[in-house]
Formats: C-alpha cells, sequence, structure tokens
C-alpha cells in the first residue's frame, strides 16, 4: 500500500510538473503566434510600401520621357528658328545691297526697300528672340530631365534596398523543426 502511495505521489509529481511544462509551452506558443503576426503586419506593409514606390517610379519614368519628348521639342524649335535666322539674314544682306545700288536713282525706291529692310530687321530680332527662348526652353528641359534622372535613381535604390529586405535569404526560407524529446 504504502509503495503504491508513493508510486501514486510520484505520479501525481510527475503530473504537475508536465501541466507546468505544457503551460509554459503554451505561453512561448502565444508569444511565437503574436511574433508571427506581429512579422506578418510587417511584411504586408513592406510589401505596399514597395508598391507605393514602384508607382513612383513609374510616374518617375513617365515623367523622364516627357521631359525628353520636351527636350527634343525644344531643340527641333531651335533649330528651325536658327535656321530662319540664317534665312533673314541673307534676306537682310540682298535687301542691303538692292539699297545702296538704288541709292542715287531712285529716292522714292530708297524709302521702300528701307521700309523692307526695317521689316526684314524685326523678322530678325523676332526670329533672334524666338531664338533665345528655344534655347532657355531647351536648357530648362535639360535641368528638368536630370532632376528626374536623379530621382529616379534614387528610387531604384530604394525599392532595391525594401525588395532586399522583404525577400527572405535562402537559408530562412525554409526553418527546421526538432520534435520535443530529441527526436
Amino acid at each position: 500500500m504504502e509503495a503504491l502511495q508513493s508510486r501514486l505521489a510520484s505520479i501525481e509529481a510527475a503530473e504537475a510538473a508536465a501541466r507546468g511544462e505544457a503551460d509554459e509551452l503554451r505561453g512561448q506558443l502565444a508569444t511565437a503566434q503574436e511574433q508571427a503576426h506581429t512579422a506578418e503586419a510587417r511584411a504586408q506593409e513592406i510589401e505596399r510600401r514597395a508598391g507605393e514606390l514602384r508607382t513612383e517610379l513609374d510616374r518617375a519614368h513617365q515623367d523622364a520621357d516627357q521631359a525628353r519628348g520636351a527636350l527634343a521639342e525644344q531643340q527641333k524649335a531651335s533649330q528651325a528658328a536658327a535656321a530662319q535666322l540664317d534665312q533673314v539674314r541673307a534676306e537682310l544682306v540682298k535687301v542691303q545691297a538692292k539699297a545702296e545700288a538704288s541709292e542715287e536713282a531712285h529716292q522714292e525706291q530708297r524709302k521702300a526697300t528701307a521700309g523692307e529692310a526695317h521689316r526684314m530687321a524685326e523678322r530678325l530680332t523676332a526670329a533672334q528672340a524666338e531664338r533665345d527662348q528655344a534655347t532657355k526652353a531647351a536648357a530648362q528641359a535639360r535641368e528638368e530631365a536630370a532632376r528626374l534622372a536623379g530621382q529616379l535613381d534614387t528610387l531604384k535604390e530604394q525599392s532595391a534596398a525594401l525588395l532586399a529586405r522583404i525577400t527572405p535569404p535562402a537559408a530562412e526560407a525554409k526553418p527546421t523543426r526538432k520534435k520535443p524529446g530529441g527526436e
């Protein structure tokens, strides 16, 4: 009887120890589950932010493309203005030559030619102003393109850093689990 009581006390003590260990394991499980939920929430936030950065990067690409297009248009306009300026200069030279040749012969014609020269000079001035404006616009477009390229590089670096942070290394992708009891 005493042996059975001793054995019963031993079994009850083992049961109490097992219950304590089970309670401790339940606490550890709850903590691990809470940490897993927190990690999952962080991963979702990182994925959301990465999506936002991808959208910003796409927008920056579009802005850079538009700036490149505007720069190309401004360069074409500048070339057209330069060609027009050359044409006006050539016409002005011709008009001035006519004016000098006919100055002695025709006073009225001289007045008309002077008026035409004046108009040509005004056209030249207008063409030069257009050329200057096109040159300024082209410079602004180049500056904007450079600024957008800088932003694009920054966004690429941020995106790469975020992707590196949310992508687990191969070794951590498959954690090994050991069974209790050393098996």
